[in-house]
């Protein structure tokens, strides 16, 4: 597993989480790059932004193009500065996207109460072969691969901060022994419906818990 180390001065202060970021215009314009004849046309913004996303933090790019690495380099770096568009880079580079290589595994919601709140989607995706993963040294600080059990277990030792939604994302992929097994899984719940998790936040004995959907307590239809 790819994890990256948020800076400081974001949204996501110091923690680690999984590459990605926040769905754009040019994410809506790139659908007609995308080759996603058995994909549901609502869904093609949010794999393009998956894709850009880990492009932009990792200089991964699940996809094929003519151009050389050096060339990809440059053209992360001209994404990045916004001085390039993602829709020009994919018709300049001839980029086709393998929008099958992104496999759905979660979607989570924040609660309603909250003044800031994200809608996100989770993915998994193999390493393509011949690509190294990176941080920009932008938004993001350092990066690492890491099996999930370690991964989980340095998160319980509190030496590695996460987000709940990453955490509990991990925790569910420790049964896995392979990623193919996983990406199976996520495949069989994508097709049956993958419903969004909402956390609810409640006050037990004084003390204040997060609740997930199955945990009792939880209150029918969310928060």
């Amino acid at each position: 597993m790819f994890l990256v180390r948020r800076g400081a001065t974001t949204a996501f202060a110091d923690v680690w989480a999984f590459p990605g970021g926040v769905l754009e215009r040019e994410d809506e314009r790139a659908a007609s790059e995308f080759d996603c004849k058995d994909v549901a046309a609502a869904d093609i913004p949010f794999l393009s932004a998956a894709v850009r996303e880990l492009f932009e933090e990792t200089g991964v790019l699940l996809g094929r193009t003519a151009a050389g690495s050096r060339s990809l380099s440059a053209a992360r770096s001209a994404l990045n500065a916004g001085e390039l568009a993602w829709t020009t880079l994919l018709k300049d580079y001839r980029v086709g996207i393998d929008v099958a290589a992104l496999h759905l595994t979660g979607h989570w919601i924040t609660p309603e109460r909250f003044a800031r709140r994200f809608s996100t989607r989770f993915y998994l995706a193999a390493a393509p072969s011949g690509q190294t993963a990176g941080h920009c040294g932008l938004e993001l600080t350092d990066s690492c691969w890491m099996g999930v059990a370690e991964a989980v277990r340095r998160h319980d030792e509190d030496r590695l901060p996460m987000f709940l939604p990453t955490i509990t994302t991990l925790r569910a992929l420790e049964r896995f022994e392979t990623l193919a097994a996983a990406m199976r899984d996520a495949d069989a719940r994508a097709r049956a419906g993958i419903d969004p998790v909402m956390p609810v936040a409640v006050t037990v004995d004084g003390k204040r818990r997060v609740l997930l959907p199955g945990d009792p307590g939880y209150p029918a239809g969310g928060a």
